[in-house]
């Protein structure tokens, strides 16, 4: 399962529940991807096993909404701000 942005309101309330019953499931194991040209600290695969989450308060809808939002924006501020010259 690969996030991407969601092109329509309604896309994007369904992926909010897909990705937090796919969140509470034990048997999901995402994985994180390594691209070239990250930090060291990005440069092996990273697992997010159901057991090394589960002490986690449960994914729900609106919380995976809130850091949408949230992950959206930081990304926004970056891209300004790298296209203002001061970085």
């Amino acid at each position: 399962m690969e996030v991407k942005n969601r092109n329509t309101e309604q896309l994007g309330r369904l992926s909010v529940w897909l990705m937090a019953d796919k969140q509470n499931d034990p048997m999901y194991l995402p994985i994180i991807a390594v691209l070239p040209g990250v930090h060291s600290a990005f440069a092996r695969p990273i697992s997010l096993a159901f057991d090394t989450v589960n002490h986690i308060q449960p994914a729900t809808a609106e919380k995976i909404e809130k850091r949408w939002q949230s992950i959206n924006l930081q990304i926004c501020i970056i891209s300004n701000w790298k296209c203002s010259g001061q970085w």
